[in-house]
């Protein structure tokens, strides 16, 4: 059973969409990307372009999460293994 271990969900409040990120396991919404996404929202971009950087950030956070590895590990690299890393990610 192939389970995502985040996805992205919307609320509105009115007609301003807010995206968030949903750690699946815990239900827990993720703070860091969840503070980002909120921040462009206020910013006044796009809805669809908000939308859009949340699956992205969703789909690495998965990606991540299947090599078992967070983001301060990712920080910690050396910059051919977070060049190697990032390949790995877009391929």
């Amino acid at each position: 059973m192939d389970m995502r271990a985040y996805e992205v969900e919307m609320i509105r409040d009115g007609k301003v969409k807010y995206f968030f990120i949903r750690n699946m396991e815990t239900m827990e919404i993720e703070l860091l990307p969840t503070r980002f996404l909120t921040h462009k929202t206020r910013a006044q971009e796009s809805p669809n372009t908000v939308g859009s950087l949340a699956r992205s950030i969703c789909y690495y956070m998965n990606f991540c999460d299947g090599r078992q590895m967070g983001f301060t590990d990712v920080c910690q690299m050396d910059y051919e293994a977070q060049f190697n890393h990032f390949t790995d990610f877009l391929q």
